[in-house]
């Protein structure tokens, strides 16, 4: 009867994964993915050896084709399989085969390359667009114009605004009919979760459906947009925009989690509570250090939209890049960061572009101490805090700069030395070094790198003081000696002025026998320099100006910045400084978070004292310097003239890059906005790529409404709780979601908004409503991020820890974004481990139980009443009559099963008295094993754990592990059991067998062996235990055993307790399992 009953229940409601909601992954979003994180791997480690030029093994890595079909071993990838890809045992040194050969890819980058293959090895599509493409013909890039809405007054549609008018004419041309006004409950419920995140309330959900007033819809809207919820949920949408973790991904020497992201977070909410225009909005997260007054320090946590990405491993240029996309697509659903590496292959986005704006973040920074943005207090304790972070400042950056000038003095006294290592280096593929360790007192990795790009751009300007050295290097080392003199004499045919007059005097007697010897004279002839610079540089000669340029110049790979493309690990490439310099770091961490009255800070950007001068990166790569480009706007996207202003030379340009995305003349920035607030309503946008506007992009459904919607928007000061309100008074949104068959046959995607899309919540709220039914979640808004999945926090999701290094299965099983990245909308999928949280996780059985401790449940004085206490938490409803009928069924059911008696805990051995005391049951069941809590060992209680048949002790005679049986009723009892213990390391366990009646009745020592552990009479009244105890024997190690143990009475009417076949999560009531049944519904997941 259980089951049929549970049937009935979800026959009429549906389960979960009853009715799957599929969604096929955003392809756009992977390609994404592709150029961002995994084209740039391949052109910096791999195209040199198997690119268009030169292909060892016979493999190419530059087009897809090539990489399936592979090389002499094979296929290079199997897109989906990454464990049975080549290329992933290459990189990952897993076997003979060792790519690249020089130096293990980071851990960040395998990940990077084996989540594209997991996700099918996307790729660009090879063919690019005609050179001569008209881009003003794009509908993206035409400027905004707002159409006068279509006349259908006379269709016999239903029309509340505008939006009607537009949707209306187009359901006309395809003879499409509207679905049915919405009923006021669904109506309701739909609004609540769009604007909170959560469903109403009974008591609310009552007041609106017995509201007969005419603006009842506009007073309901109004009350919910004036709700601190409704910051709350779409502060938690643009999170996913803003790809908001707490902490930072790889990073080294640094804390791995951002103490202050939450900041960024609770600014949202209050920028969204407070309707924030959204211009302004934009203009904070790109530039709220330049608003000036020091009221407007609130604003300045909402840089954390810049600054709350992933850290690469502290890889400035990716870094760059992420904020290029993050803010491109964020606002205006470009794909710029698509031009790192070349020219992007289908938007007018040239390279040159991108590093325009790649100059405009390089020239800001993110200060090693955050700044405040509330009122600082005066006292004593905060000043005493004040002086105490400042010396550890003081102590950080006195160090990094002794280490700099060191490295500087190096990069300049020890010039032969790298002139030398440039040389060897001259057949490697040119790339960024990374985290390459050295000893002490070693040549800098880095400045290596340095002086291989000057002396590369030096060869190209046939710069005269480095003439002879590039002649000479060209020799091949093996024949250097024998044609050498052909290069002498090479050297002197040339024209005097080729050839800096003191390099050619002291090399105009000599022929080298090796690069050796040509590098010691020349650094010979920069030592004299040096010490002639240091002793007065001003009666330096000019021919002697010019070698010091060499080492003093603004421009001379001698001059280190001092942040670069590793940050400070540049300046500290062996392990003691970095030891040093990592307690230094922390020091300054902590005291900043943890220290006396430390305040909350915010995750500025700021302007650099020495802003960069950008120039194009050959190939993304930073080591090949291509033209000079200004930090200036995007510059090919058509109808943006009024809004390509000069940046200024005394700011990174932020702020006007702010303002160009932020006007009302740029062609994206609203529209992108308004198809963004479309979507959270109707589950799709107008367009259907809702971060890609580009020529890639989908062209929207209905580009006159989108227009309409985007000139409206910004008329009406780009208030984003009028947009809200406007679409939701829409007879569009008020529509039903049930299909009418000329829909199904004519519109089956519902593209054209016929009727409304049932969906399912996502992770968040769907958490957040099963908080809610319980009637305890809580109200605080703000503070800092606490663990979901530790313990039962009853806090709004949106203020769950996000964890981008290891985001929790639960999320990734409900579709989560990846927070690499920004997310313009979640995938959505239907896979068993979505069910089975509904089934087995602790946090929905926690929900259920207090709801069941609900005053109005508990106060209700029949089954019946409960029952209707029980809809109205949940549903937000009355139990129709057959709901309440077949409920009733279910409750009234007899059970007929014998009752398990078993519980699975620990506990310790009173051995004076014989028997266990404190005993306590395990709360953690994992499906097949009860533990302390999530993972082993727990913290607190070990090891401790009971599978169905093995067990662990703890570490101590507190922690024995106890299966409790409980006399169900007097009777007496046999008992057989089977005791083994296989490991042969260790000294085995001891186990007992305690009655609470009788003391112990058995007691057994086993190690490497096994033993029966049988009693063959034992008397028992009703709740009387039988204790199964095994403890550690003294030694802590290999303690696990397995014990069977088989329970039975005497008699005729023999009842049996098997702890193998009744090892199970302990049995839920009825009206435990009848309020699970009811979250497990569609009814409660779906919006609709």
């Amino acid at each position: 009867m259980l089951s049929r009953a549970l049937f009935s229940i979800t026959v009429l409601t549906g389960f979960l994964c009853g009715h799957p909601v599929q969604g096929k992954p955003d392809d756009r979003e992977k390609i994404s993915f592709f150029e961002k994180s995994v084209r740039p791997i391949l052109i910096k480690h791999c195209v040199q050896c198997h690119g268009q030029e030169k292909q060892e093994s016979g493999l190419r890595v530059e087009q897809i084709e090539s990489m399936l079909k592979g090389g002499d071993t094979g296929p290079a990838l199997i897109p989906g399989k990454p464990d049975e890809s080549l290329i992933v045992d290459a990189i990952e040194y897993s076997s003979d085969l060792e790519m690249p050969p020089s130096k293990k890819l980071a851990d960040h980058e395998i990940d990077a390359i084996k989540k594209w293959i997991r996700d099918g090895a996307h790729w660009p599509k090879t063919t690019s667009p005609k050179k001569s493409r008209d881009w003003s013909q794009h509908w993206a890039f035409q400027s905004v114009r707002a159409s006068v809405p279509p006349d259908v007054a006379s269709k016999g549609y239903r029309i509340q605004n505008e939006i009607d008018q537009f949707i209306a004419q187009r359901l006309v041309d395809l003879k499409l009919p509207q679905s049915n006004t919405a009923d006021d409950f669904t109506f309701v419920r739909r609004a609540y979760y769009d604007l909170h995140g959560m469903g109403p309330t009974y008591e609310q959900a009552s007041k609106f459906i017995q509201d007969q007033r005419p603006d009842r819809v506009p007073r309901l809207l109004d009350e919910l947009l004036k709700s601190p919820r409704y910051g709350e949920m779409q502060a938690r949408n643009w999170m996913d925009i803003a790809r908001y973790a707490d902490n930072k991904g790889y990073v080294f020497f640094e804390d791995k989690n951002y103490p202050w992201a939450f900041t960024y977070r609770d600014w949202l909410i209050r920028a969204f509570n407070g309707d924030m225009p959204y211009d302004q909005f934009i203009v904070n997260q790109i530039a709220a250090d330049f608003a000036g007054s020091t009221s407007e320090k609130v604003n300045l946590p909402a840089l954390g939209f810049l600054t709350v990405g992933a850290k690469f491993v502290n890889n400035v240029h990716d870094q760059i890049d992420d904020r290029i996309d993050v803010v491109m697509r964020g606002f205006m659903g470009l794909t710029v960061s698509c031009a790192r590496c070349h020219d992007h292959k289908f938007d007018p986005v040239p390279q040159a572009d991108y590093y325009s704006l790649y100059g405009v973040f390089r020239s800001s920074y993110e200060p090693m101490v955050l700044p405040t943005f509330e009122k600082e207090p005066t006292h004593k304790e905060y000043l005493d805090y004040k002086n105490g972070l400042e010396k550890r400042l003081n102590d950080l950056d006195s160090f990094v700069v002794k280490q700099r000038n060191q490295i500087i003095d190096g990069a300049r006294t020890r010039i032969a030395e790298y002139l030398m290592a440039v040389h060897k280096r001259r057949d490697h593929p040119s790339t960024e070094n990374f985290m390459t360790i050295t000893d002490k007192g070693s040549i800098i990795p880095k400045v290596i790198s340095r002086y291989e790009s000057y002396l590369n751009q030096a060869k190209k300007d046939n710069n005269s003081i480095w003439m002879v050295w590039h002649i000479y290097s060209e020799l091949d080392d093996d024949s250097f000696e024998s044609n050498a003199n052909k290069a002498a004499k090479k050297i002197t045919g040339l024209p005097k002025s080729s050839i800096h007059p003191i390099v050619s005097k002291r090399f105009q007697s000599l022929v080298p026998k090796d690069m050796n010897e040509v590098a010691r004279v020349y650094g010979e002839i920069f030592q004299e320099v040096v010490g002639q610079h240091e002793k007065n540089a001003a009666k330096l000669t000019d021919d002697q100006m010019a070698l010091a340029n060499v080492l003093y110049g603004k421009n001379s790979p001698a001059s280190l910045p001092r942040i670069m493309g590793w940050g400070f690990l540049d300046l500290i490439p062996d392990r003691p400084t970095q030891a040093e310099y990592q307690k230094l770091v922390k020091e300054v961490e902590n005291f900043c978070k943890s220290g006396p009255h430390a305040p909350s800070r915010a995750m500025v950007l700021l302007d650099a004292d020495e802003l960069y001068q950008p120039f194009v990166f050959l190939r993304g790569n930073p080591n090949r310097k291509g033209k000079s480009v200004k930090r200036q706007f995007l510059t090919s996207i058509p109808n943006t003239e009024k809004i390509k202003t000069e940046f200024p030379n005394n700011q990174s340009g932020r702020l006007q890059l702010a303002h160009s995305i932020a006007s009302k003349d740029n062609p994206l920035t609203a529209r992108v906005i308004v198809n963004r607030i479309w979507r959270q309503h109707f589950g799709t946008g107008i367009v259907a790529t809702p971060s890609d506007f580009g020529v890639q992009g989908t062209p929207p459904t209905h580009p006159q409404l989108l227009d309409w919607l985007a000139s409206w928007f910004m008329d009406n000061d780009w208030s984003i709780k009028k947009l809200h309100r406007l679409i939701m008074t829409s007879e569009t949104y008020r529509q039903s979601s049930l299909e009418k068959d000329q829909q199904k046959q004519i519109d089956p995607g519902n593209k054209y908004y016929s009727r409304v899309n049932r969906r399912r919540v996502e992770f968040e709220p769907m958490r957040d409503s099963l908080l809610s039914a319980t009637g305890i979640l809580t109200r605080q808004i703000g503070g800092k991020p606490f663990n979901l999945f530790s313990g039962f926090t009853p806090r709004r999701t949106v203020y769950g820890f996000i964890d981008r290094m290891d985001m929790p299965g639960v999320l990734r099983s409900f579709d989560f974004p990846e927070a690499s990245a920004t997310s313009a909308q979640r995938e959505q999928t239907t896979v068993p481990a979505q069910a089975l949280f509904f089934l087995n996780h602790d946090f929905v059985t926690q929900c259920a139980e207090k709801i069941l401790q609900r005053p109005d449940v508990l106060s209700a004085k029949t089954a019946e009443e409960k029952m209707v206490a029980l809809y109205r938490c949940v549903f937000s409803r009355n139990p129709s009559a057959t709901e309440r009928e077949l409920a009733n069924l279910y409750l009234s059911e007899d059970k007929t099963q014998t009752p398990n008696a078993w519980k699975f805990g620990y506990g310790s051995c009173d051995e004076d008295a014989n028997h266990v005391s404190e005993f306590r049951e395990l709360k953690h069941f994992t499906g097949t094993r009860w533990q302390g809590g999530p993972a082993l060992p727990d913290p607190k209680l070990n090891w401790v754990y009971h599978k169905k048949d093995e067990s662990h002790p703890g570490a101590s005679m507190e922690l024995c592990s106890v299966r409790r049986w409980v006399a169900p009723k007097t009777c007496t009892i046999q008992i057989a059991g089977l005791l083994k213990h296989e490991p042969s390391q260790g000294n085995g366990i001891r186990a007992r067998i305690i009655s609470s009646r009788s003391g112990i009745l058995g007691a057994w020592t086993v190690h490497t062996s096994q033993a029966e552990t049988n009693i063959t009479r034992a008397e028992v009244k009703k709740g009387d235990t039988i204790d199964f105890v095994s403890d550690f024997n003294g030694d802590i190690s290999y303690d696990q055993h397995l014990w069977s143990i088989n329970i039975s009475t005497e008699g005729k009417n023999k009842v049996e307790w098997d702890s193998i076949k009744q090892f199970k999560r302990k049995q839920n009531s009825k009206w435990l399992s009848f309020v699970h049944a009811l979250l497990m519904t569609n009814e409660f997941i779906f919006i609709d």
